[in-house]
């Protein structure tokens, strides 16, 4: 049996790419990350994020919306909390549907780790 192939989504931080859905490149962004789990969710592959805010998170929530199975490789328990509100509301919603939750550093949370 053949091992499921997997998509990572990464991206800049939000600050170098000017802010986050008013940034120049957000539609073109979200178009990209669209049309490529289109493409490869006929495969059955599995999108792969770290629920970070920006490209991770928009990755993951198309990801819910196209129904393709996602893993979330969270880089610190509750990195999340000292986002915006509507930010960790989101981040809540879209972690309890992922496939599999791993905490890949259980230390304490570094901006410099990210």
């Amino acid at each position: 049996m053949g091992s499921t192939q997997k998509i990572l989504f990464v991206g800049q931080k939000l600050q170098e790419l000017e802010g986050f859905c008013d940034c120049p490149l957000y539609e073109d962004i979200k178009l990209i990350i669209r049309l490529k789990i289109e493409e490869h969710k006929k495969d059955g592959c599995k999108i792969i994020s770290s629920l970070n805010l920006g490209v991770e998170t928009w990755a993951i929530e198309e990801a819910w919306n196209q129904r393709a199975p996602y893993d979330v490789y969270v880089p610190f328990d509750n990195f999340h909390l000292n986002w915006p509100h509507a930010s960790r509301k989101t981040y809540a919603s879209l972690i309890k549907h992922a496939s599999q939750k791993i905490i890949v550093d259980t230390g304490p949370y570094a901006y410099q780790k990210l």
